[in-house]
């Protein structure tokens, strides 16, 4: 979703929109980044769906929060969690 006003009502706007104009579309995963204000829309909207955070948000809140050559031992196991060959290959890990 592109918006340049990301409140919790132009997010429910669009968001019921997408619901009411597809209603045979019952997403049963949603990836989001970790904004808080559209994962309470979209559990709100589409309460059977499992929300799942996109991978690249995900390392780079841990990059933002670690210093990886002073974690190394952590980074290498977290890496071995989360990657795949193609992910590996996209983001460079």
């Amino acid at each position: 979703m592109l918006t340049s006003s990301a409140t919790t009502e132009t997010i429910k706007f669009f968001v019921k929109w997408v619901r009411d104009t597809s209603p045979s579309v019952q997403p049963v995963v949603i990836m989001t980044d970790c904004d808080q204000v559209q994962i309470a829309v979209l559990k709100s909207v589409f309460p059977q769906s499992w929300i799942l955070f996109c991978l690249w948000h995900v390392l780079h809140a841990m990059r933002s929060h670690f210093v990886m050559t002073e974690f190394q031992g952590l980074w290498e196991k977290i890496k071995i969690w989360v990657k795949t060959e193609d992910i590996a290959k996209f983001y460079n890990i």
